[in-house]
């Protein structure tokens, strides 16, 4: 077969080739795509946390009756501001705003019952 003057062994190898750099390349997208996945989860991940920690924080200090409230909470890679406003006689509403260090911004409520003094929703923003 080497000694073949039709030229075989070439295109063999020019196929096999562009097989094995198509394969990479997928292999490579797929390894990218995982990547961005990944940091992306983690940054949801960290949203939820700031937002569940805010969330106990200001429930607590609700449960001593300081209803005209605001404050912020510093984490490592952000922040949280929130303040309070009185919806009618026995709710309030809180707004949160995250500010990470990827300077965006997200924006959430939650409204507090005053009588049963829990938190009864919560709306995301953005």
């Amino acid at each position: 077969m080497i000694r073949n003057k039709n030229g075989f062994t070439y295109p063999l190898t020019l196929a096999l080739l562009l097989l094995v750099s198509f394969l990479l390349t997928l292999l490579l997208e797929l390894y990218l795509n995982e990547k961005r996945i990944i940091v992306e989860e983690n940054a949801l991940l960290q949203q939820e946390y700031y937002y569940f920690r805010t969330l106990h924080h200001v429930e607590e200090l609700l449960q001593t009756e300081n209803y005209n409230m605001n404050g912020v909470l510093a984490f490592n890679h952000g922040r949280v501001a929130y303040h309070t406003e009185q919806m009618n006689d026995n709710q309030l509403r809180i707004i949160y705003e995250l500010n990470l260090e990827d300077e965006y911004q997200l924006t959430a409520y939650s409204f507090y019952d005053q009588d049963t003094k829990q938190m009864t929703r919560w709306i995301e923003r953005n």
